[in-house]
């Protein structure tokens, strides 16, 4: 079976025509570049049981070759494989449970979802927590009842934004553009629908109904008109009729509401598939497809709303955003354009969204807070992808805001100046990024360097008498130590800087910024620590005259993994090296260090 994860990189690999990075896999998926390398091994074997070659090469990526048919094929395998032999992660369970609860108004158990994804009813429970938070911000509630099961409880347009949502996110941009295009193709696309089950049924009927419609009235239709958003909403409302659950009043539409009316693809589509399903044509819920259904976005006063939540966030995090007026501008924008009538209830992907709320998770915290405050009927406002898009704004603001803002200027002292200091600056400078290094010096100069370089605050493992503030640390500085320099950066620059983990200014430390001394030094442990595990679980094995070549092979061989050049060419490799693949792995995965085939195949080579 396929993790969830792995089914996502496969459905990636599939929609991509170039390369794709396996760092870009990592950030977006939220792991490790040696996670995804795991994951690669099990794509690359679902590949290859398909006949298809998954290509790859340092500095380029990974990328498969084959023709648009087989391409499209192997995507309909996809899409059964996900439906059927999937391996449900806690995201998936949660999802499919929800998806139950949406389709009927009768009260689920926990055991009939257990039997369904083929899991233990224990599994199911222990989800119900997680569940009930990921309802939180659609303001529904789980309601329970012994002996009888759950069932969601709330307004039906939050249900049907949900159910909306859940549909939308695993849609990628190719999947919208094939369903986009299977609306102007004369006979029914063999294109499997990325949908759950079901949903599938029912928005080929839709479909059906809406290729009839458009045949002639493609040119009558607004460039902006999001058709396939239309369809998945009517799929929701059909699928929520058939539960018993309606929308608004139940109020028809009559002859005198449609007189001197122009064409309006929502409503003849409505038309159309309610008549052929036998359902009344209402109002509410014509109002719900079109996206306007409840909608007080006309009472919102925007200009307004802007500032305040620029006010608040500021506040929050203390960092004056009120001076950019160019983020007031872009963010009015942004918020007038994304409520305009008939948008309501477009459910956004935002690709920045986990990167945010890791990297900048107190700002995305304080717009959210505000965007709950000043837009308290708007459901929509409260979701990640929303908040993520404002964040955006904000950050821009920010790098704008920094350029502009003098960094605070450092002196570090030591016993001699040469040593402790420089490590402490070192560590300090990694975590925090507005500092200005004027020097280190030994006790004897500091009096003299103050007068020459006019620091702002001083850096030092001796208590120092001095009219500047002095912070004293460890040699090698404590988190408390950090946290120390960090309130005295936020008093002297007036930029808070909330904790060593999500603050804005703490430096986020990656390959490039590493200087070479602490490059060599990685590679130089992992390498001795890779070695000595080696030549402990292998020490029968190894041939004396080799050793000296091994522990050289195994130096450079860390030096690939790191910079990412492995072996890539097919090596000649005897029956008998093979079994010693497994316990290579164990090695690997003690040490963390992720080999693929060719290099375990040339490691294998030392061994007799």
């Amino acid at each position: 079976m396929l993790t969830v994860r792995e089914f996502e990189i496969i459905h990636k690999i599939l929609n991509e025509k170039e390369s794709i990075r396996i760092k870009d896999l990592s950030e977006e998926f939220n792991v490790s570049i040696r996670t995804i390398k795991y994951n690669l091994n099990n794509v690359r074997s679902w590949f290859e049981d398909n006949h298809i070659e998954l290509f790859s090469q340092p500095n380029r990526g990974i990328w498969i070759e084959c023709d648009e048919e087989k391409r499209n094929r192997t995507k309909n395998l996809l899409i059964d494989l996900k439906r059927n032999q999937l391996f449900p992660n806690q995201n998936f369970r949660i999802n499919k449970f929800l998806i139950r609860l949406m389709i009927q108004d009768e009260y689920v158990t926990a055991s009939e979802i257990a039997d369904y994804l083929k899991v233990s009813r224990n599994t199911i429970i222990n989800d119900i927590g997680d569940m009930e938070k990921a309802l939180q911000p659609w303001l529904i509630e789980l309601e329970k009842k012994n002996r009888f099961g759950y069932r969601l409880k709330g307004k039906e347009i939050h249900v049907r934004l949900l159910s909306e949502n859940l549909i939308r996110k695993n849609l990628t941009n190719e999947d919208l553009y094939r369903m986009n295009n299977r609306l102007k193709e004369d006979n029914d696309s063999d294109d499997k629908l990325m949908l759950d089950a079901p949903y599938v049924d029912i928005y080929k009927l839709i479909e059906k109904h809406a290729k009839q419609i458009l045949e002639d009235q493609w040119n009558n239709l607004h460039p902006s008109l999001d058709v396939v958003g239309i369809l998945i909403r009517m799929c929701v409302m059909i699928t929520r009729l058939n539960s018993g659950s309606t929308i608004g009043e139940y109020k028809i539409v009559g002859e005198l509401d449609l007189e001197g009316a122009d064409f309006s693809f929502p409503l003849a589509l409505m038309q159309s598939v309610c008549s052929d399903l036998q359902f009344p044509l209402l109002k509410d819920e014509l109002s719900y497809i079109e996206g306007t259904y409840n909608l007080e976005n006309n009472k919102i006063d925007f200009p307004r709303v802007t500032e305040q939540i620029i006010k608040y966030v500021s506040k929050k995090e203390n960092i004056d955003y009120v001076k950019d007026k160019k983020l007031y501008i872009d963010l009015l924008n942004h918020l007038t354009l994304r409520f305009q009538k008939g948008d309501a209830y477009l459910i956004e992907k935002n690709p920045f969204t986990s990167r945010i709320k890791k990297n900048h998770f107190s700002l995305f915290t304080s717009i959210s807070e505000a965007s709950q405050q000043y837009f308290p009927n708007s459901i929509i406002i409260v979701q990640d992808s929303f908040i993520s898009y404002i964040a955006l704004h904000f950050l821009n603001a920010y790098e704008g805001l920094m350029k502009k803002r003098k960094t605070v200027r450092v002196l570090y002292v030591c016993a001699t100046g040469r040593g402790a200091a420089k490590v402490i600056q070192k560590e300090i400078e990694k975590k925090i990024n507005n500092l200005e290094f004027v020097g280190h010096c030994s006790l004897m100069e500091v009096e003299s360097r103050c007068n020459e370089k006019k620091p702002d605050i001083i850096v030092s493992v001796f208590p120092i008498q001095s009219k500047i503030p002095v912070i004293v640390v460890e040699p090698i500085p404590t988190d408390n130590n950090i946290q120390s320099i960090c309130e005295w950066v936020r008093e002297l620059s007036q930029i808070k800087l909330n904790s060593i983990e999500g603050s804005l200014m703490l430096r986020k430390k990656n390959v490039e910024e590493q200087d070479h001394e602490d490059v060599s030094q990685e590679m130089i442990i992992s390498g001795f620590t890779f070695m000595s595990e080696f030549l402990e679980a292998f020490s029968p094995y190894i041939v004396k005259e080799r050793k000296k070549a091994l522990i050289l092979h195994i130096f450079l061989m860390i030096h690939r993994c790191y910079f990412e050049k492995q072996y890539e060419q097919n090596i000649s490799v005897k029956n008998h090296h093979i079994k010693y693949f497994e316990e290579i792995r164990a090695v690997c995965k003690k040490c963390e260090i992720y080999l693929n085939e060719a290099e375990m195949i040339a490691l294998s080579q030392y061994l007799i």
